[in-house]
């Protein structure tokens, strides 16, 4: 009789019910078959054991502290010199090119205190730079060299560089500086932006005056009067720059303006009940947080305002004069117009902000929103008022160009863009037209929907601020 082979038997272990009516009518009847199959099964629930491991479960926290311990102790073998902790203030990552580059400047600078000595008659002079030549570097092409080598004896004459304190004198002179022009209320809220931008302030300030300056004024004869000359529907980018305003941040007086009944108010909260009842607005929350984006959110209320400007040429002819500024002369269509700007109310939510910290924070996200604002005149119509602003001093004539080929000024709200740092394209938000702003530390997108301007930025890339924008519930 035949038996059934080594293969079949293990088959039967692994599948026992893919053999044959024949193989198995075999296999129940012959003892000698089902013995060898007890061997064999034997040996594949051995092999089995054998390779079961448990599964790889990896510890990043473990990993890290073991790796920072490491460190510590290398570096503890070995303690920095004075100018590679001073290079490590700025990026610890490039320490291993600290001695390399300390020998160059060394190359480069030393020279100059040997005139005092006799050594200078017999000096040859190696290096003057006049021009410059890019050299690419890299950490890891100095990784393992890190090697400390006594080439001789240095002298400084006569003494060391300072580098701490030459940054505390910079300090000290930009403080007095800044003292000397305290900033207004929105410069100071622009500079928690960004300090770079502060020379834009007046001129930003303005243009935003003309385009979000208002329902107060209804109790008083003035609203029976007013044209509506703007109220944004739509979005147009604008190119600026803060060189285009360089020198040219100077203070004109145009006219005596009124808040009804006062000023604009920021207020920060940590309550999201507070702010929405304080705004009047919903508190958007993203259906999910992209990897990065945590923490606790911080509230921002920007109160309703309403404010107006009444044209006074003369006021501004003395202003003029006073500064030493040439201005065209007012026009009789917008002198003693008055503008009335509705603005606000606001909210804006806030991830990435450590609240007490006193160092300058860039926040990971930012979520905004606020009504649409709204500007109404006593006579001077849109077009007036547009050639006469745009030909006033400090207005870029490229910035002017820009916004004068806006198609209906009226409607569209100009977006301002970091010339050569961002750039934008149209897309869909929530069924609407919308503007993508790419940068390369991050992205926004800013759209109008049924009276409210919505804008989501932050440190994320296009895709994540739109998948934000598109997620709020």
């Amino acid at each position: 009789m035949r038996h059934l082979s080594d293969g079949t038997l293990r088959r039967i272990y692994d599948e026992p019910l893919a053999l044959t009516a024949a193989d198995q009518a075999h296999f129940d009847g012959c003892a000698d078959c089902r013995a060898r199959f007890e061997s064999i099964a034997n040996t594949a629930r051995a092999t089995t054991a054998l390779l079961s491991v448990p599964g790889f479960a990896p510890e990043p926290a473990g990993a890290l502290k073991s790796l920072r311990a490491r460190i510590r102790t290398e570096e503890a073998a070995r303690p920095p010199r004075w100018y590679e902790r001073w290079l490590n203030q700025a990026s610890p990552r490039w320490r291993p090119m600290a001695t390399p580059a300390v020998a160059v400047l060394l190359a480069a600078t030393l020279l100059t205190g040997l005139a005092v000595t006799g050594v200078a008659q017999s000096l040859i002079r190696i290096f003057e730079p006049q021009s410059l030549a890019a050299v690419q570097v890299s950490p890891s092409d100095f990784a393992g060299g890190d090697v400390q080598l006594d080439y001789g004896q240095v002298k400084w004459l006569p003494a060391a560089p300072e580098p701490a304190g030459a940054l505390k004198s910079v300090r000290a002179r930009i403080g007095t500086e800044e003292a000397a022009h305290p900033p207004r209320w929105y410069e100071r809220w622009l500079n928690q932006a960004s300090p770079r931008w502060r020379p834009m302030a007046t001129p930003a300030v303005a243009v935003l005056l003309a385009a979000t300056l208002l329902t107060g004024l209804a109790v008083t004869g003035v609203a029976q009067s007013l044209i509506r000359i703007f109220e944004p529907q739509s979005l147009a980018a604008v190119q600026v720059s803060p060189s285009d305003f360089a020198g040219g941040n100077v203070q004109l007086d145009y006219g005596q303006v009124k808040w009804l009944p006062a000023a604009p108010e920021l207020r920060q909260l940590s309550d999201p009940n507070a702010a929405q009842s304080q705004s009047g607005l919903p508190v958007l929350i993203p259906a999910s947080l992209p990897k990065g984006v945590s923490g606790p959110v911080s509230f921002g209320v920007a109160s309703h305002a309403t404010g107006s400007l009444t044209f006074d040429a003369e006021r501004l002819r003395a202003s003029a004069a006073a500064k030493g500024v040439k201005v065209n002369p007012m026009p009789s269509g917008i002198n003693g117009s008055t503008l009335v700007v509705n603005a606000g109310p606001a909210l804006i939510e806030v991830w990435g902000l450590s609240a007490g910290s006193g160092q300058a924070q860039m926040p990971t996200l930012v979520i905004a929103q606020t009504r649409v604002p709204t500007v109404d005149s006593t006579g001077a119509s849109t077009a007036q008022l547009e050639d006469y602003l745009l030909s006033q001093p400090g207005v870029p004539p490229d910035l002017a160009a820009q916004i004068r080929a806006i198609k209906d000024p009226s409607t569209t709200l100009p977006i301002p863009i970091p010339k050569g740092l961002a750039t934008t394209e149209p897309v869909q938000v929530n069924g609407t037209s919308g503007l993508l702003i790419k940068a390369a530390l991050g992205a926004g997108v800013v759209w109008v929907k049924n009276g409210v301007i919505y804008a989501v930025g932050g440190q994320l890339t296009p895709d994540q601020v739109l998948a934000i924008a598109t997620s709020f519930h």
